[in-house]
């Protein structure tokens, strides 16, 4: 997707205009970058599997999963979190800034040694 789409998606899921879950994803030189937004419940956790295993698999050497947007994440999801990161390792980046929802849930589930940052 185009730079301005992904600030569109970002605008809708700030006002809360989303309505459901998206996952977006930006190409940059040496790295991809997938943008996570909306609720990760156990449905869409699978899908969250898929476009991680569908990002991963370009010759980007790091792959980061942008968090800060996602509103809500159950242990379907952060189990899909936990293997990527064990099956990518140091290829594998999560980031959510403090005080978003995900940081929370992974901080109690005391996995917040994922997070980049």
């Amino acid at each position: 997707m185009e730079d301005f789409s992904i600030e569109l998606v970002k605008k809708l899921a700030r006002e809360g205009a989303l309505g459901g879950s998206a996952f977006v994803h930006e190409r940059l030189p040496n790295a991809e970058v997938l943008y996570v937004f909306g609720d990760v419940d156990l449905l869409e956790s699978r899908r969250l599997d898929h476009e991680i295993l569908q990002a991963s698999r370009g010759e980007a050497k790091l792959l980061t999963i942008d968090l800060e947007f996602c509103s809500y994440i159950d242990f379907g999801g952060i189990n899909v979190l936990v293997r990527s990161k064990k099956r990518l390792r140091e290829r594998l980046e999560l980031w959510s800034p403090k005080g978003t929802p995900v940081r929370r849930v992974l901080e109690i589930a005391g996995l917040s040694r994922l997070l980049a940052g």
